[in-house]
């Protein structure tokens, strides 16, 4: 699904491809694939990537589908509508008029949820909010970009394009701080897995700035290059090590769990 996108948004397979193998080294992901217990998060990506494909698609039907499915996989995917919306108004404005009905519905959708779960008012799920978003979305930025040193490149193609006339940088980085707007009122429970989905938005930034510095010059293809080595130098450690971590900790789970079956089999009355 995100290829797709991305080939549809760039007009470039490279981008399509390198969009996926970006999402996929991040180590926020690899939590994600590990852990049975948070396995709604990958749902809301797929529900996240899939009504937005269809949208591209101008498959409406498909689309309204596929949202609240969404939303009945994991709150956070009350925030799609926002996110078609920003890419409506960088590129598509005839498109808001099928995304502004989706608005009430997430209004509804959030209204019931805290009907029925309360926010605590104490703990890490404790709301806040203040000065500590910031602070918040600066930590999860440089977990999902790995290396601070990209956070300038990143700043000044966009700025760069933007001058042109083209936004396909704003809309990455709109998905990332929208999709993610709910954790930063979290700011006692900052948790690598929550930038998984968010970092959607970090995977379409990287394949974009692939398929422009692939028009460009020569030395914007190296400045490419050099980019996508500092982010994959950064991601791929962190993600096998968190795949080690949880395959050991599964193995020790096992263990305990065979044992105790194997002590049943033998003490079948204690």
């Amino acid at each position: 699904l995100l290829g797709g996108i991305v080939r549809q948004l760039t007009s470039s397979a490279a981008a399509g491809f390198w969009a996926q193998i970006l999402w996929i080294a991040n180590g926020s992901l690899a939590a994600v694939m590990c852990w049975s217990s948070i396995y709604n998060q990958a749902l809301s990506g797929f529900f996240f990537l899939l009504a937005f494909y269809f949208l591209l698609r101008r498959s409406y039907l498909a689309h309204w589908a596929a949202f609240l499915l969404g939303i009945g996989a994991l709150e956070t995917n009350v925030l799609y509508p926002a996110v078609a919306a920003v890419y409506a108004l960088l590129f598509a404005r005839p498109l808001l008029k099928k995304i502004l009905p989706m608005f009430p519905v997430s209004a509804l959708a959030v209204l019931a949820h805290f009907k029925f779960a309360p926010a605590p008012h104490g703990g890490p799920y404790a709301m806040h909010i203040g000065a500590s978003i910031f602070s918040v979305l600066w930590t999860y930025w440089n977990w999902a970009l790995g290396a601070p040193a990209l956070t300038v490149a990143v700043a000044a193609l966009i700025v760069w394009k933007a001058r042109q006339r083209e936004y396909m940088g704003l809309f990455a980085v709109a998905w990332f701080v929208v999709v993610l707007a709910p954790y930063l009122l979290l700011p006692d429970h900052l948790t690598p897995y929550y930038v998984a989905i968010p970092s959607i938005g970090v995977a379409i930034l990287g394949a974009w700035a692939i398929a422009c510095a692939w028009r460009s010059a020569l030395v914007w293809k190296l400045a490419a290059i050099l980019c996508v080595a500092d982010y994959l130098a950064v991601s791929l450690p962190a993600a096998r090590a968190i795949t080690l971590w949880s395959h050991a900790r599964a193995a020790r789970v096992e263990d305990l769990v065979l044992g105790v079956a194997e002590i049943h089999e033998a003490e079948p009355k204690k």
